[in-house]
């Protein structure tokens, strides 16, 4: 046996962007910075089968009509962009024949679709489209027991997000709108700002994984409303778009996209389970749940809380034509730090607003909830963004502007312990 993994591995061969690395003397594959990944896989981040994923992903279904073009492009952006490279398997499963290696897995987690008025323009629609996804980095090791089971540890995780706001011929809006998720997808991926496919290339540059540095990571815990903020929300007409999976997943993204930091997926796993055990020669369900569920509830030593306090819209008259729109948000951020069954110590808390002012005009005043769904979306991932990378940068005064009651939340010290938190979760 030991003659037979000897002569296999020397017969293994790295895909680069262009080069071939050799096989280190003991077996493991090194890059010029960094192990080689395996590809895991790509799938939806939803449990429930077919059914749900067409529940929440029905434009990403519809766009996905060529799903291997999809996967091909990000595996190639391993291949580009990731210093270590892809190793190539040539088909075949993972056994017991292989050393510990890395797995990298992606996974769609989240879309927002909506067709809004043009408040400049009567006469034409916009599409509104936010795409999460999110990217594992994963330890494997097949002990050579055949009864045993695979060993998985969690060493990076990260999310990508891109939005886009288009106009579209509202004759065709349901045909524009897939066209347009699709080109979100993949279009122009060598530029992050066009696709999720370019930006998660450009997360993986200069990025170092190896088997025995593994990351810190955070997670967003909780997400919550008062009870007053919960009854704006319904009178706005927004409980199902402002929901708690929204404030999570764009909470997490932003985490992730400003600070580099290691950050758990918000909300399923399914994918990773069903994409990881399709890996492997031999069914290892069992012990790859057992390892998501260690790493949604155990592994995340840092654990972001949010609770949405306002969501407050206010109007004006500008003009004989125009009203003025007045929209504020704002959200209470906490950090904690928890050492598995220890009671979690508060590190941080701060209540961050984020304001705009529009004009609409007063023709289009019976549209109003499209508005409101437009900008609420769109300032909250503001807030978001705006407060961790303040946080990251130590940017106090951006963060004491933002700040509710600076005097009583801005607080210099807890800044910096949550930056870092965030350093200390980064992968370099």
């Amino acid at each position: 046996m030991k003659a037979l993994r000897h002569d296999f591995l020397t017969r293994r061969q790295v895909l680069t962007a262009g080069s071939i690395l050799a096989v280190a003397p003991c077996g493991t594959v090194f890059g010029a910075t960094g192990e080689a990944v395996y590809w895991g896989g790509v799938g939806f981040g939803v449990s429930g089968g077919s059914d749900a994923i067409e529940k929440r992903f029905p434009s990403l279904v519809q766009a996905l009509n060529e799903w291997g073009n999809f996967r091909d492009s990000l595996k190639l952006k391993v291949a580009k962009n990731y210093p270590g490279g892809m190793e190539d398997t040539g088909g075949r499963l993972l056994s017991s024949m292989d050393d510990p290696g890395l797995l990298l897995v992606f996974s769609l987690d989240f879309e927002q679709n909506i067709v809004v008025a043009d408040e400049n323009n009567a006469q034409k629609s916009l599409h509104v489209c936010h795409l999460y996804g999110s990217c594992q980095v994963i330890h494997f090791e097949i002990p050579r027991q055949s009864d045993d089971e695979v060993k998985l540890a969690f060493l990076y995780s990260f999310p990508v997000r891109v939005s886009r706001t288009q106009a579209i011929d509202a004759s065709k809006e349901k045909e524009e709108v897939i066209g347009n998720v699709r080109n979100l997808l993949i279009k122009d991926i060598n530029d992050q700002a066009n696709s999720l496919v370019g930006f998660f290339g450009t997360k993986l540059q200069g990025k170092v994984f190896k088997q025995n540095a593994p990351s810190k990571f955070l997670t967003v815990s909780k997400i919550g409303f008062t009870d007053s903020c919960a009854k704006q929300r319904s009178e706005l007409g927004l409980d199902d778009l402002l929901s708690e999976e929204f404030f999570g997943q764009a909470l997490t993204s932003s985490i992730g996209m400003q600070s580099g930091a290691a950050i758990v997926p918000f909300g399923q796993t399914e994918t990773l389970s069903t994409k990881l055990a399709a890996q492997f020669d031999k069914n290892q369900a069992g012990a790859i749940k057992n390892a998501l569920e260690k790493f949604k509830d155990d592994q995340a030593l840092y654990k972001v809380n949010a609770k949405v306090l306002l969501l407050k819209r206010s109007m004006t008259d500008s003009t004989a034509q125009w009203m003025q729109m007045n929209r504020t948000t704002a959200i209470r951020v906490e950090l904690y730090e928890q050492f598995g069954d220890e009671e979690a110590k508060l590190l941080f808390t701060s209540i961050y607003t984020f304001a705009s002012v529009r004009n609409v005009a007063k023709l289009l005043m019976p549209r109003i909830k499209e508005f409101d769904q437009r900008y609420f979306l769109q300032d909250s991932i503001a807030l978001f963004e705006k407060a961790i990378k303040g946080i990251t940068t130590r940017d106090m005064g951006m963060l004491k502007a933002m700040t509710f009651k600076p005097e009583r939340f801005h607080k210099e010290d807890e800044i910096n312990k949550f930056a870092d938190v965030l350093q200390a979760c980064q992968v370099k």
